[in-house]
């Protein structure tokens, strides 16, 4: 059963979304959330600025003026709200207006200011409203959201290249970029700091050491595990070697496919994943579909211990499985705060 909010025609919707937009000016938090019943036109409520935030009857815990939908929400505006505002409703498996609209009953949205839209972005690393509404605040190839790293900049960061170093474009943000070692503000107790190589980025990640590139975690793991020595190994916690068996299988999928893109068809030939619903040669992102996204983050704390002991500061793994896109990482197995005062900014 709905709840919230019903709209019988776009004038009525749009005098609501009117209104709503009136309170966002003088809104405190640049938030305004709306519980909906039913909606008259999908299209013209998300062109309004409202995005998809909970499902009927379910309460976050999360305060929307400070979070991004959980990745349940994401997936729904990833792949509906994307797709199908985008004209691509058949290819994305909404082939009637009235299936987004059952799908829909009850929704708790939100409206946000732009301002509170990048703040969000820059912080989850979160590009899905920016994509909708605010596309030149995100990195023309990586579609992350643009950041200047102000977060970690401090008044002794550096702003030119010291001599003698080797030194990566990155970019990072607050938190979100993994299920593993990239935790918010505080990462006492871990070892290492991930960042996204970003070539459009102008804050740079500096090194006087030797670089090491990966194919990706896995690959690195078992270089390491042939190289430290003994006493280290000892003390580090085994690893499954069935887990470690798994993922090799799962690297071996992305050698054969090294950008994930696949078309349905093709996830079913090779793989045996069905998405009838989604048009068989329409491509889509398979690292989903292959439940790949973090499956080698179990890696992260022993690659930055055993990395640190073979004395490399940053570590390379060029073709992780990101929620979107294949992207390449950078472990800085440094103490935080020595990484982050290793970060040349210069746009500064």
């Amino acid at each position: 059963m709905a709840y919230g909010l019903e709209f019988n025609s776009l004038a009525d919707q749009n005098a609501a979304a009117s209104v709503y937009r009136a309170q966002l000016l003088e809104s405190e938090t640049g938030t305004i959330t709306v519980h909906v019943g039913v909606l008259f036109d999908y299209r013209a409520w998300v062109s309004a600025g409202f995005v998809p935030w909970d499902t009927p009857g379910k309460h976050s815990m999360n305060d929307p003026a400070d979070s991004v939908p959980n990745d349940y929400g994401l997936g729904v505006i990833e792949w509906t709200i994307l797709g199908f505002f985008n004209n691509e409703a058949e290819d994305y498996g909404v082939r009637e207006l009235s299936e987004l609209e059952r799908f829909f009953l009850g929704w708790t949205w939100v409206l946000r200011t732009k301002a509170k839209t990048v703040d969000l972005a820059v912080k989850y690393g979160y590009s899905t409203e920016l994509l909708l509404y605010y596309p030149d605040a995100v990195y023309t190839t990586s579609q992350r959201p643009r950041t200047d790293m102000g977060l970690f900049r401090t008044p002794q960061s550096l702003h030119t290249f010291p001599p003698d170093v080797t030194s990566y474009p990155v970019t990072r943000y607050a938190a979100g970029m993994s299920a593993g070692i990239y935790h918010t503000e505080d990462n006492t107790g871990f070892c290492g700091t991930f960042y996204y190589h970003e070539p459009e980025s102008r804050t740079y990640l500096a090194s006087s050491r030797q670089v090491p590139v990966y194919f990706n975690k896995t690959t690195a793991y078992l270089d390491f595990a042939q190289r430290v020595s003994p006493e280290l190994r000892s003390m580090t916690d085994d690893v499954d070697p069935e887990f470690v068996r798994e993922r090799l299988d799962e690297t071996r999928i992305i050698q054969d496919n090294p950008t994930l893109w696949l078309t349905p068809r093709e996830l079913q030939d090779k793989y045996e994943v069905n998405l009838e619903e989604i048009n068989p040669d329409t491509l889509v992102y398979a690292g989903r579909f292959l439940n790949l996204y973090a499956a080698e983050d179990d890696f992260d704390q022993i690659l930055c211990d055993w990395g640190r002991s073979l004395g490399y500061d940053l570590v390379i793994f060029d073709h992780m499985v990101g929620s979107h896109q294949i992207v390449s990482e950078i472990l800085d197995t440094r103490d935080r705060a020595d990484s982050f005062a290793a970060l040349v900014y210069l746009d500064a």
